[in-house]
């Protein structure tokens, strides 16, 4: 219930539009050049039922343990809410540890997946300020300095909301000037063609532009 939160469904919209139109989008090119045209294609067609029909179990799964009689009580305080997917594990198989496994796999390796995002910022200072030789540790304390202010002002999903807006209008800010530099200097290196199918593709290079293309 998106009223009951103080969020409607077009602020969803924004956040669900941002997470998706973000660095997923910017590495795409890199991601086809990776895989060619033919396994990029055949990854998004292929993945998508796929991710849906996951995402439609884990909304069928948390809608019958949250309707289940045994958590009605919760709302008294007694048995903590199923807002996790470490609580619908834990509460699904009826185990404290299986809870908190899955708290360490998921939000670990989501906690491990924004030091990407930290390079991806202390690199992007560097070339910003290329005159100053920044080193990336000074350059990634700057950075998040730099965003300690609006990430501490942001206390509900529904405040997060105009970020996410500002964060997918730069994404398509940065697509544009890229087709036009790309319109004014048509003519490329040879290196970066992207044929039909990666000339040195195998299994364990396409681990990783299928799970860009996944993500």
């Amino acid at each position: 219930n998106g009223s009951a939160v103080g969020i409607s469904w077009r602020d969803v919209a924004w956040l669900m539009l941002s997470d998706i139109v973000g660095t997923s989008v910017l590495t795409f090119s890199g991601v086809a050049r990776q895989l060619g045209w033919l396994f990029t294609i055949v990854f998004l067609v292929g993945f998508f039922p796929l991710s849906m029909y996951v995402s439609v179990l884990m909304a069928r799964t948390r809608k019958i343990l949250s309707d289940d009689s045994q958590l009605e009580s919760s709302a008294a305080g007694d048995l903590p809410r199923v807002d996790s997917m470490g609580e619908v594990a834990r509460t699904s198989l009826g185990m404290h540890r299986a809870g908190s496994a899955v708290n360490v796999g998921v939000y670990g390796y989501t906690f491990l997946g924004q030091a990407s995002y930290l390079l991806v910022l202390g690199t992007s200072l560097q070339q910003v300020f290329f005159s100053e030789r920044l080193c990336l540790y000074v350059a990634v304390a700057l950075g998040c300095a730099g965003l300690l202010i609006p990430v501490c002002a942001v206390r509900k999903l529904s405040e997060s909301v105009i970020l996410c807006a500002v964060n997918t209008l730069l994404v398509v800010i940065v697509v544009v000037l890229a087709l036009v530099e790309l319109a004014r200097n048509p003519h490329q290196k040879e290196d970066t063609e992207t044929r039909l199918i990666a000339a040195d593709l195998d299994f364990t290079k396409a681990l990783g532009p299928a799970t860009n293309v996944i993500y």
